[in-house]
Formats: structure tokens, C-alpha cells, sequence
């Protein structure tokens, strides 16, 4: 699974020391910058093996020094089985083709 994080910094400050932390996953992003009125998109690779809960942690620096946080909602990513994925095909046929008159009467099959 891509683990996608969009970070958007609509204030004044610029941050330092940007990283991203998850209970279960640890450190996923650090060393990061975020200057004011930028946006910055980080993406990694992780492996779900079963069904999990995830809460980010953003903690970063700003520029007199002092450490702020926030904490996401928390995320839950279901893993299914490629067998107990649903795979579903539908056919549908049409008893005719061409209706010469309004409104006309086409009986489909499913």
C-alpha cells in the first residue's frame, strides 16, 4: 500500500525537523522542511499484513526553536485476501437491438 501524507503550511512560520510517527510503524518520514505557505507531499511503501489502525504524529520545529504537535484522526486500512476478494463480472444482453417506436419496450438480461 502507498502511504500517501500531504502536508499543506498556511501560516508564517517555516518548520524544521518535520517528522511523522505511527505506533506501529515507528518513524515512517523525518528530516523533513515545511517554509511558510508551501505544501509538501511525502510517499512510502508499507506492507499491510492484517487489518490496522493508524495515527500519525507530526511533530516539527520552528524557527525561535520551540516543538509543536498534531495528531491525525485515526485510519483504518482493511487487508482482504486475494481469495476472499470479490470479483464480480456482469453481462447484460438486450432482447433487441433497434426500437422503431417511442417509448420503446428493451427487455435486458443481467
Amino acid at each position: 500500500v502507498t502511504l500517501t501524507l500531504e502536508l499543506k503550511n498556511t501560516g508564517n512560520v517555516d518548520y524544521s525537523d518535520l517528522r511523522v510517527t505511527d505506533p506501529s510503524l515507528g518513524d515512517v518520514f523525518t528530516n523533513q522542511q515545511l517554509k511558510a505557505g508551501e505544501s509538501l507531499t511525502l510517499e512510502k511503501e508499507i506492507t499491510v499484513p492484517a487489518t490496522a489502525e493508524y495515527q500519525f504524529t507530526v511533530t516539527a520545529t520552528d524557527e525561535g526553536g520551540s516543538e509543536m504537535s498534531v495528531v491525525t484522526e485515526p485510519l483504518t486500512v482493511t487487508a482482504v485476501a486475494p481469495e476472499d476478494a470479490l470479483t464480480l463480472t456482469v453481462t447484460a444482453t438486450a432482447d433487441r437491438t433497434e426500437v422503431f417506436e417511442q417509448p420503446g419496450l428493451v427487455r435486458f438480461t443481467l
